[in-house]
C-alpha cells in the first residue's frame, strides 16, 4: 500500500499530501490509511528533510472526499465508532472547571477506579463507587482512634494499619476491621503508692 519513492518532491506535482486528505475527509490519520486500504489506493513515500512526506493522486483524493467525505459518510462512520457506546452518560462533575458535560470515561487506573477525561479543560480525574467507612481502631502504639489507614493483606491475610499520628504499622488478626486491644505503654500506667511500713 505504501510506496517508497526516490524521486524529488516537484515530480509529484499531481498528488496531495495526507494531512490534507485527512482535512478533507474530517478524519484522524489511521482512518484515512483504513480507508485507503479498503479501496486500495496506493500512498507514495518521499524523504523531505529527517521525514517523510505522503502523497495520494489527485483524481484518487477527489473521489474519496465525494465517497467519504460527505455528511452522511461522516454520520455513518461516528455511528460504527468506537467511542459511541450506549452507556449511560456520566453525570458527574469536572473538579478542575466544574463543567458536567462532556465527561468521557478513560479506562480503569491501578487501583481499579474510574479513570475520566473532561472534555472542556481536556483533563483527567478518578472517581469511585463508593468510599470506604474510616477504619474503627486504636493504635496499639500510641492509643489514637482517628487516622488509621489500611495498608496491605498480609500473606496470612490480616490487615496491616497505619497510624497518622505516630506514623507506625501493626496488623489487625483476621482482617477483622475490630478495635485490637492496645499495648500497655509503661509511661501511660500511673505509678503505684509506695506502701506504708
Amino acid at each position: 500500500m505504501i510506496i517508497d519513492s526516490k524521486r524529488p518532491a516537484f515530480w509529484y506535482d499531481n498528488h496531495v499530501t495526507l494531512s490534507a486528505l485527512c482535512r478533507s475527509l474530517h478524519t484522524g490519520y489511521h482512518n484515512t490509511l483504513r480507508i485507503l486500504e479498503t479501496e486500495g489506493i496506493h500512498v507514495i513515500r518521499i524523504p523531505f528533510g529527517t521525514r517523510f512526506r505522503y502523497l495520494i493522486r489527485r483524481e484518487d483524493a477527489r473521489r474519496l472526499t465525494i465517497m467519504h467525505g460527505s455528511e452522511f459518510a461522516r454520520a455513518r462512520r461516528s455511528r460504527r465508532s468506537a467511542a459511541r457506546t450506549n452507556l449511560i452518560p456520566l453525570a458527574g462533575r469536572c473538579p478542575h472547571c466544574g463543567q458536567m458535560e462532556k465527561q468521557w470515561r478513560n479506562g480503569l487506573n491501578s487501583a481499579g477506579h474510574r479513570e475520566v477525561k473532561c472534555g472542556h479543560c481536556k483533563r483527567f480525574y478518578t472517581i469511585t463507587f463508593g468510599k470506604r467507612p474510616p477504619l474503627e481502631s486504636v493504635c496499639v502504639h500510641c492509643g489514637a482512634d482517628t487516622r488509621q489507614w489500611r495498608q496491605q493483606l498480609t500473606s496470612a491475610g490480616n490487615l496491616t494499619i497505619r497510624c497518622g499520628h505516630c506514623r507506625r504499622h501493626y496488623t489487625i488478626q483476621g482482617n477483622r476491621e475490630s478495635t485490637p486491644t492496645p499495648r500497655k505503654s509503661p509511661l501511660s500506667h500511673p505509678r503505684p503508692e509506695p506502701f506504708a511500713w
